[in-house]
């Protein structure tokens, strides 16, 4: 297998037009455990189309405290959360029976063929060589929050085969034809590069905000997520709470050691990002991802790119995502995505050549864990 999978050789059209190129599983957290349809495969309609359940779905509250588990079984990976705010509880088992579902590489085939299968860990531990060879970071057990995919619109176009609409009346997946802001890097006169993928709430009859969202990739990095919204970002905190929400706050995560099952602190965190990979040439920019050069951090056209903080005191530490200025932040690493980020980083891909190295992020080890989660299986230092 190995020599066609290095070859670049992409799976069958029908599989690439039901699927894409990268297919996804999804399945809502449920208090039985069931999942909520019988397949967890995503087609070409994307998330659309789940519904959750009022009586088994897991919902949450801004504000509520989890705590999130990821524990192997028998038959695939668990996810087990629990809402410390709230009480309840609810989880999910990647496995064959629950409807998960890998696509069988067959690229000469002229029908997509899948199998149900349980999806189990790659790796036992973390580190800078336990990674996956085909995405762009380069980490392993990590928080991720991907931006860049919103900006706003004033009318997308409703005409038959650009738009769908949903149960509720909603248009997505439909073009911006009327910029809510204008697009610094624009396809054409009107249309900017992540005027895609649009939501138009504005008619709808489900109680949502009315609002006209799109969420293509922004190429160009103008759109909302690039802008001082971020908690953190003011210096006076009364302002800083007054415009922006409550940041998104983490402990480090613990896992549990083969000898005695406590749990333990990793000994060593990075910063991540992939910005190279989104300047890069086919999405519209100069990143020159073998030379470095035309990469920048932070990327053209952005007012604001987050970061992560810590918050600590005698009992505890936490990560927050957002600016350098959020309240009780004893360590912001710079206070800005240039320091914290560090150096552009090669990464080593597979290819029809053999090994190739490919510059696709920023990325910056400390050679300790400044931000140690409480755990009783370890002393004190």
């Amino acid at each position: 297998m190995r020599p066609i999978l290095n070859s670049g050789t992409a799976n069958n059209t029908d599989c690439q037009n039901r699927y894409g190129t990268e297919y996804v599983n999804f399945a809502f957290i449920t208090k039985s455990g069931t999942p909520e349809g019988p397949s967890a495969l995503i087609g070409s309609t994307g998330f659309f189309g789940f519904t959750p359940n009022d009586n088994d779905t897991l919902f949450f509250n801004g504000g509520d405290v989890l705590l999130v588990a990821f524990a192997d079984t028998p038959h695939g990976l668990r996810i087990r959360i629990v809402d410390l705010t709230t009480g309840e509880r609810g989880s999910m088992v990647a496995s064959a029976a629950n409807g998960f579902t890998q696509l069988m590489f067959q690229p000469n085939a002229k029908t997509c063929s899948i199998k149900r299968v349980d999806f189990h860990p790659a790796y036992a531990t973390s580190s800078e060589h336990t990674r996956n060879t085909w995405t762009a970071h380069s980490y392993n057990i990590a928080f991720s929050d991907e931006i860049g995919h919103y900006e706003y619109c004033n009318k997308v176009d409703t005409s038959k085969g650009n738009s769908n609409t949903d149960a509720f009346g909603d248009v997505f997946s439909a073009d911006c034809v009327v910029d809510g802001v204008h697009d610094l890097n624009t396809n054409n006169n009107l249309v900017g590069d992540d005027d895609t993928g649009c939501v138009d709430t504005t008619n709808n009859t489900a109680g949502y905000v009315p609002n006209i969202g799109c969420t293509g990739t922004d190429t160009d990095f103008d759109g909302v997520p690039y802008q001082l919204v971020w908690p953190g970002t003011n210096r006076n905190p009364r302002i800083d709470r007054a415009f922006h929400p409550t940041p998104i706050t983490l402990a480090s995560p613990l896992f549990r050691g083969d000898e005695d099952d406590q749990p333990r602190n990793f000994s060593r965190v990075a910063f991540e990002a992939n910005l190279p990979r989104i300047e890069a040439a086919d999405f519209g920019g100069n990143c020159n991802r073998t030379t470095g050069a035309g990469c920048t951090n932070p990327p053209p056209n952005v007012n604001f790119y987050p970061i992560y903080s810590i918050q600590a005191d005698e009992r505890s530490c936490v990560w927050s995502l957002g600016g350098p200025f959020i309240p009780r932040t004893d360590n912001s690493f710079g206070g800005n995505s240039v320091t914290e980020y560090g150096a552009l980083f090669t990464s080593i891909f597979p290819s029809p050549k053999g090994p190739q190295g490919i510059i696709e992020n920023y990325r910056r080890i400390l050679p300790f864990n400044p931000c140690r989660a409480r755990s009783e299986g370890e002393d004190e230092d």
